[in-house]
């Protein structure tokens, strides 16, 4: 189960993006099992400008972007948050198509 802060973001000029944002002791632990169980490509971590202890991962490309979100929101009954899980499936309808 993931739970944190992070974001599935949409907008004309960034048409789909994933990030996790984290301290970066975790992040630096945690993004590259994501990208292994996901089978998404490897991601650099960065750092956030306004704090050194924060960083973010962040997955844009299309193809990284389906794999991701059919990883983290699979077909079935499973723990979610529904408006999460909303945003992901049109997310992934959109890419569908």
């Amino acid at each position: 189960v993931l739970d944190g802060d992070g974001s599935i973001v949409s907008t004309t000029k960034v048409p789909n993006v994933v990030q996790f944002v984290g301290s970066h002791q975790f992040l630096t632990s945690l993004h590259p099992r994501i990208s292994h169980l996901s089978e998404t490509s490897a991601r650099t971590q960065r750092q956030d400008s306004t704090s050194r202890k924060i960083s973010r991962v962040a997955w844009s490309a299309r193809d990284d972007v389906i794999k991701l979100l059919r990883w983290m929101y699979p077909e079935g009954n499973y723990l979610a948050l529904a408006r999460k899980r909303a945003k992901a499936t049109l997310i992934l309808k959109r890419l569908a198509a």
